[in-house]
């Protein structure tokens, strides 16, 4: 049975680039230690990385519910 679509993919590349923007963050951390920092972590980092999560997590369920169609499509081609 050919796939309908690649979710996890995404997802790990989704998952991949979240880790390389947090481990980013903590390089830039060790140099740019100022209010300017603390006020870009606290405007933009700290609300994006919690939706990258949830983000991921709605993903990985979407791809088990296609997962589970595609399964019960196939059940019903082979009837």
């Amino acid at each position: 049975m050919s796939r309908i679509c690649d979710l996890q993919t995404g997802i790990g590349r989704l998952q991949r680039e979240t880790k390389r923007l947090q481990d980013a963050w903590e390089e830039a951390r060790t140099h740019w230690e100022d209010k300017a920092s603390r006020d870009f972590e606290e405007k933009y980092l700290r609300p994006l990385l919690p939706l990258l999560q949830s983000s991921t997590a709605a993903m990985h369920e979407f791809h088990e519910a296609v997962l589970e169609a595609e399964k019960d499509c196939g059940d019903q081609e082979r009837e």
